[in-house]
């Protein structure tokens, strides 16, 4: 049960600080687009000013210069060039790099043509006519496409967009992973045997004890400690000490069953925690394992023996007294020849 909550909250935590990305991502997104819709609205209106100021000169160089439609178009073709100015220099970061060169030509022609039509000078109008016509023409063909180009922009940007925030979150996921899975290991691990370590077993200890009271599932506590590994360290070296204890490790692994615990409890001393076990099935567990040392490290050229004293728990001990009645039960072995196994209720 407190695996299952510890998981749950781990879980929950992950999940939280994924929607807290999301979260971010999408108000990031929703800027974007709010920013996007500003720029499509600003070209409609570059694309109808400049629509208008082609329409405009296309009709008042049918008109006469007298009449008043004709100064109402003309009106209205200088409010046009002056909203293109006006919106080129509004946020030119949005509409990219905005060729203003063009809007000041048309201007340019425009009012050339609008004092030729006050000085009613018709040839130079037929000739400069088509030259504005021609340059108002590219005018609003250029505004259409930097609006084609701002929107294929804005969809790849989108679409781009999407991919990198797909790829964040599968690399953040699987990094938190990887770290995750590093502090954990390094938590609970031996470095050097990779058996469990003294935090872990503490853990898995007291929820031994509740598992005893809850559900009735008796366990035994057994402590190992090799024999004269002083000796070992001063006449073949640290390394080989180390090796030695290797080996002692893959033994009990080995030896054990799947659901037993086996842990470095410190130096050249183990801990077997054993559920579900009856004192007479852990006495064999122990002697097998015993034998099986003395047996194999003959092969490594570097025998050794192992003394082991278990316990099994009972409803009217703690923690610490389980940990202390197992270390009595390895004092005696040790006190009584070493290279045995003694149970400390015989004691």
């Amino acid at each position: 049960n407190a695996r299952l909550q510890k998981r749950k909250n781990s879980l929950a935590g992950t999940l939280a600080k994924t929607l807290g990305f999301v979260s971010i991502s999408f108000i990031i997104l929703l800027l974007f687009l709010a920013l996007n819709s500003f720029t499509v609205q600003g070209y409609a209106r570059l694309i109808n000013e400049s629509g208008k100021i082609r329409g405009g000169i296309q009709r008042v160089l049918q008109l006469d210069p007298e009449s008043q439609e004709f100064r109402d178009i003309a009106n209205q073709i200088d409010a046009s060039i002056y909203e293109l100015q006006k919106l080129e220099k509004s946020c030119p970061l949005l509409y990219g790099r905005f060729d203003i060169d063009k809007i000041l030509l048309v201007q340019e022609k425009w009012e050339e043509i609008s004092i030729l039509l006050e000085q009613k000078n018709t040839t130079m109008i037929e000739e400069k006519s088509e030259v504005i016509w021609l340059l108002s023409n590219t005018l609003v063909f250029y505004v259409q496409e930097k609006a084609i180009d701002i929107a294929q922009r804005s969809y790849y940007i989108l679409v781009l967009f999407f991919l990198l925030t797909v790829i964040i979150l599968i690399v953040r996921y699987f990094t938190s992973r990887v770290i995750k899975d590093k502090v954990e290991y390094q938590a609970n691990y031996d470095s050097l045997t990779g058996l469990f370590n003294r935090y872990y077993f503490y853990k898995e200890h007291d929820e031994a004890i509740r598992d005893f009271f809850q559900e009735g599932i008796s366990f035994a506590l057994c402590m190992i400690d090799i024999d004269h590994f002083k000796k070992v360290n001063d006449s073949y070296g640290h390394d080989v000490g180390d090796e030695v204890l290797q080996f002692l490790s893959r033994t009990m692994v080995h030896t054990l069953r799947k659901n037993d615990i086996a842990v470095r409890y410190g130096g050249e001393e183990f801990l077997l925690l054993l559920r579900d076990i009856n004192s007479e099935a852990c006495f064999h567990t122990c002697e097998r394992l015993r034998h099986c040392v003395e047996d194999e490290s003959k092969k490594t050229g570097v025998p050794i023996t192992v003394s082991i004293g278990y316990a099994m728990f009972t409803k009217n001990l703690s923690s610490v007294q389980h940990i202390s009645n197992v270390d009595k039960a390895l004092y005696a072995s040790k006190e009584n020849g070493r290279n045995q196994t003694t149970n400390f209720n015989e004691l």
